[in-house]
């Protein structure tokens, strides 16, 4: 549900959104998204103790020379049996990446070194035949890696540059070498294995890299005494492959090395690319391009157009005298049906699939949700969404067929359902042949290729169909102007406007734009790198997005004042003129930058380029076709033309655009994307906050078209009934809010301020997210204003209401920053006055369409039937039990737990709330048998206590004993005066009892987490030690005495920790 109402969004914008929400949309989603892209660990970590087996896995064989990647033992490596023999299953994207990940025998421990081992369990030579010895120097010709796995981390070698100094890493190791003759062949049949691990609890181990440094060692070298035992002879050299039967040991080592790396960044040596300054350079100078264009197209087209509409206006009693040149002669030919419409229309449906499946795609990579360590999830989330995007492109293929009069829609579906992926899987089929000539892993399995067969046939294909259904029975696209009987003749053309040039000159600004990007992505795709810069990529394809919708109406414009009508095609073609570079770059390509041997992975690569190519085509294709369609329907909806000349005659409206109701629900169904991509991080906190958002979008629906559009629209029908002069006085008096609000229902307004009472609290949460201080009072004020302006704003818009941002957002700043900073009121105080001032000054009631003419192009709102009253219902549902569940778990109570991380940020504010809580608190704090709950307590002002120093590495940690240690200290003082032991004035304070006991594990330099029972006894010693030395005397000076206590008043404190336990314990 969420993504198609985000893919729906992408490609209404530019048809159903005004200019001013289209900006208003992406300043709000730009306020949501203000982070780059960042990694997210596809799996969980995995926890080892010392003495845990960890089991490395063989993936495959690759090289850059060729590009064709093998089994891991299509090599004579030691082979466990059959019986032992185990392949992982694997996804789609790994399939078709060629990956057959197996066991092997590599025998590894947790921290247990091994100095030199057989891989084969065994201190018998390993013989490989004369076949074996054939494949093995061939895979050493066409220089391949090696791919092993350890914990889902792929190895990789290590090497340092001489001249710079740089470490970099290459991924796997290589099978072998060849002499500089290039007449002996030599193997790496050593492996010195690095592991590297972090230690982010005591006892408790997390793999973090693997390096492998391979070496050739000669079989003669090797002495064994066990098959774990060896030792090596580096005398005897390097381990060559004849052309007859060789012997070989397979032997490795492991070496393991503490990191200080955690586990979250072990891939960052993995995805560290170098040279982002290009990438920046390469995305400012296609802003500075798109720029330039959009100047070029303000500056010429759109002045000129505007001319010509102020000029025919103005002159609408002489129009028959006016003479008609350029655009304006070809309007009764204009929207005349191209040839070949059926083809176009596949073509654009297929470009709409393709469009959504890549944004979704990006967007979701920028997220951080398709990481590295999720294997082939990339490719699987690419082939799963371009079957989910049929439905999208089947809408467009039959609402556009159905405006161009076809008359064959079974046909036209079926051909958008089958042309774009008939020709990737032809393709990928006859390709599959050579691979399968090959023997390689690449080569797609049968069932993988039924799967895909099933998912084009059982998914794409009824998609396609359902939505072209849908697409079919909506009323077709508008055209304002009239088609004559008989066509227009086109005059000559000039040699630019030609398609074949046009084409040239248009693909090379987009072109342009994803050049670099392309660049990377070759690189990663076959020369065995990885990419991971989606955040590049995402805005780069909004700049194409950009560039090929100004190029397509700059086209346009030109053809049709050459008076050439024949824009369908040409608009398609022309746009896509960048896929005339991407093909020609990917030659260029080859040339320089790839070594490829033989003639298979020749076909591979220029097959599989010329498929990006085609698909790059009908992607910026169909982003061309419906700018330039757009453009036409907004410069022919002007009242230029009379019905004299077969023109539908538009008579100016001085009514304000408005925002539809889709549009607003887009916007706030944001709020549940973003609040699920925050429980897949498990940040659960700002998860409510988005899901809140959502929440409000939930209320939004309810509360538009419920009560509030019925009351507005009958608020409108009665001013639109009153005489025309009432009506013109109504748009020329002032905008009181006594005169515009229908006092017939206050509820109307009550709604609207707690509306924008509730997402102002929900963006309070901003201070959160961006980890602002309690004492930043500028940060709450710009925090209540911006949720209060958005509330209210998005609120308006919901409903038949126009509202002005910039002024509700005035007057919310305004008074936020002057209730907090100046006249030091309580956050519920502000947030109350600033939805009345901002509601207030938002509320601007004013007409939404003319209900007078209710034809069948009028943009009233849709009904609210029993159907869309199921959905909503359940979908509110639902977000009430969410909610129930986050404010009981993730917001009232937080739970802490002793020994584990903590963001440091929760636990010092908890810190700042408990310590200046002037002792109260036994009302927010209890304690449970299996963890402690914390009940946050709102303070405004907190400082942070001397004894936990900011620059103290262990100072979260000690932040969380002392809360543990107060709430001990205060159920021992509860029991001790429920049960009538003691008096209450009699029992140390829990707070200087806690102070105490965190003196003495600083003085005493204890673990921050040790307990009582080991305390006790290094206290006890310390006493004895304290009164056995002041039985003598000593000089101040005598800096030996001096290191035996630290400081004097350690005593004082072990006895008065000491003192609670001992009660407890007597007891």
């Amino acid at each position: 549900f969420f993504l198609l109402i985000f893919i729906k969004l992408i490609f209404y914008l530019c048809n159903q959104i005004k200019y001013k929400m289209f900006l208003h949309f992406f300043l709000g989603l730009s306020f949501i998204l203000t982070s780059h892209g960042f990694y997210v660990p596809g799996v969980a970590p995995v926890q080892f103790k010392i003495g845990d087996p960890i089991e490395i896995k063989g993936i495959k064989l690759e090289s850059t020379k060729t590009g064709v990647p093998y089994e891991y033992y299509s090599v004579p490596f030691c082979k466990p049996p059959k019986d032992k023999l185990h392949y992982k299953s694997e996804n789609i994207g790994e399939l078709m990446r060629g990956d057959r990940i197996v066991n092997t025998l590599y025998n590894v421990k947790m921290k247990r070194d091994i100095d030199c081992a057989s891989v084969c369990q065994t201190t018998n030579v390993f013989s490989i035949f004369k076949e074996d010895s054939y494949v093995l120097k061939k895979r050493i010709e066409e220089d391949y890696h090696v791919q092993l796995l350890v914990d889902n981390l792929p190895c990789a070698t290590k090497f340092k540059d001489p001249e710079t100094g740089e470490v970099f890493y290459d991924h796997g190791y290589r099978l072998g070498y060849m002499s500089e003759d290039n007449d002996k062949y030599y193997v790496n049949n050593h492996l010195d294995i690095i592991l590297k691990y972090h230690e982010p609890e005591p006892d408790v181990y997390r793999v973090v890299g693997f390096e492998v440094q391979p070496r050739s060692i000669n079989y003669e070298s090797y002495s064994f005494s066990s098959p774990q035992q060896c030792s090596i002879d580096q005398s005897k050299g390097p381990q060559e492959i004849s052309d007859n039967q060789n012997s070989i040991h397979w032997t490795y080592s492991i070496k393991w090395e503490e990191s200080d790396i955690p586990w979250a960044s072990r891939w960052d040596s993995y995805l560290n690319m170098k040279d982002h300054n290009i990438h920046y350079f390469s995305i400012l100078n296609s802003i500075i391009i798109v720029g330039c264009l959009a100047g070029f197209l303000s500056a010429i087209i759109v002045k000129t157009v505007r001319r010509d509409i102020a000029t025919y206006n103005k002159n609408e009693e002489m129009e028959d005298t006016l003479e008609e040149s350029g655009w304006k002669l070809v309007h009764g030919d204009v929207f005349r049906s191209p040839r070949h419409k059926m083809i176009l229309v596949n073509f654009v449906g297929s470009g709409i699939q393709l469009i959504g499946m890549i944004g979704i795609t990006v967007t979701f990579a920028m997220l951080g949700m398709l990481s590295p360590s999720s294997r082939g999830s990339l490719a699987t989330a690419a082939i799963s969404l371009f079957c989910l995007m049929g439905l999208i492109a089947g809408y467009h293929s039959g609402r556009l067929y159905k405006t161009l009069k076809g008359r064959n829609p079974k046909r036209c579906a079926f051909q958008t359902a089958t042309l774009f992926p008939g020709v990737i899987l032809f393709s990928g089929f006859v390709l599959n042949f050579f691979l399968i000539s090959k023997n390689s892993s690449g080569a797609i399995p049968f069932t993988t290729m039924l799967t895909l067969i099933f998912l084009w046939f059982g998914v794409d294909l009824p998609l396609v169909f359902l939505g072209f259904h849908f697409g079919y029975r909506k009323h077709p696209y508008h055209h304002p102007v009239r088609t004559n009987q008989i066509p227009r003749q086109v005059p000559d053309q000039p040699w630019y406007l030609k398609t074949i040039p046009s084409s040239l000159l248009a693909g090379i600004l987009p072109f342009g734009a994803i050049f670099i990007e392309l660049y990377f992505i070759f690189s990663a795709i076959w020369e065995n790198q990885f990419y991971y810069l989606f955040g590049f990529l995402f805005i780069v394809c909004i700049i194409v997005f950009v560039v090929c919708c100004q190029i397509a109406v700059l086209v346009t414009y030109f053809l049709l004042c050459a008076e050439n009508y024949h824009w369908w095609w040409k608009s398609f073609v022309i746009s896509g003129g960048s896929a005339i570079y991407v093909m020609a770059y990917s030659v260029f390509y080859y040339y320089t930058k790839l070594n490829l041997i033989g003639f298979v992975p020749m076909v591979l690569y220029f097959s599989y380029s010329a498929l990006i190519a085609f698909a790059v085509w009908i992607m910026t294709g169909s982003i061309g076709f419906y700018a330039a369609y757009y453009f036409l329907l907004k410069i022919y909806s002007a009242n230029i033309f009379n019905c004299e000349n077969n023109m539908i005659d538009y008579k100016k409206k001085d009514i304000e655009s408005y925002s539809n109701l889709s549009t607003a629900r887009i916007l706030l169904s944001l709020g549940g994307i973003f609040g699920a991509h925050r429980i897949y991080l498990k940040q659960y906190p700002e998860a409510f906050i988005y899901m809140s958002t959502f929440g409000g979008f939930l209320i939004a629906i309810f509360y538009d078209t419920l009560y509030l559009h019925q009351i507005v629209e009958e608020y409108n029908n009665k001013l639109l009934n009153k005489q025309i002069n009432e009506n013109e006085r109504y748009y020329n008096a002032p905008r009181r809010l006594f005169n515009i609000i229908p006092w017939n229902s206050i509820l109307f307004l009550l709604a609207q301020v707690s509306y924008g009472m509730w997402i102002g609290t929900l963006f309070l949460g901003l201070k959160t997210m961006l980890k602002f201080d309690d004492d930043i009072f500028l940060s709450t004020a710009l925090s209540i204003s911006i949720g209060v302006s958005f509330g209210v704003y998005i609120m308006g818009n919901t409903g038949s209401e126009r509202r002005d941002l910039l002024s509700i957002w005035c007057a919310s700043f305004a008074l936020s920053f002057l209730c907090i900073c100046i006249l030091d009121l309580s956050y519920f105080n502000t947030l109350v006055f600033t939805s009345i001032a901002g509601t207030a000054m938002g509320n601007k009631v004013k007409l939404r369409n003319d209900l007078n003419n209710k034809d069948k192009n009028s943009n009233n709102l849709k009904e609210f039937t029993f159907k869309h009253f199921l959905i909503w219902s359940f979908l509110f549902s639902f977000l009430l039990f969410s909610l129930y569940l986050g404010v009981s778990e993730t917001i009232l109570n937080r739970r802490i737990r002793v020994g584990k991380s903590f963001d440091s940020t929760t636990i010092r504010n908890i810190a700042y709330n408990f310590l200046t809580s002037n002792h109260a608190h036994n009302n927010r704090l209890f304690l449970s048998s299996i963890e402690i709950f914390y009940l946050p307590s709102i303070q405004k002002k907190s400082n942070l206590n001397e004894i936990f120093r900011m620059d103290d590495d262990d100072w979260t940690s000690s932040l969380t004993v002392f809360i543990v240690d107060v709430i001990r200290a205060i159920s021992y003082k509860e029991f001790l005066v429920k049960g009538k032991n003691y008096k209450e004035d009699l029992i140390m304070h829990p707070m200087y009892w806690a102070f105490n006991r965190m003196f003495v594990l600083k003085s005493l330099e204890q673990k921050i987490f040790e307990n009582d029972n080991v305390l006790m006894k290094v206290c006890q010693r310390t006493i004895k030690e304290y009164e056995k030395t002041t039985k003598y005397t000593y000089s101040m000076n005598d800096s030996s005495m001096k290191r035996n206590y630290k400081n004097l008043n350690t005593k004082k404190c072990c006895d008065n920790y000491s003192s609670l336990l001992k009660i407890m314990n007597a007891i």
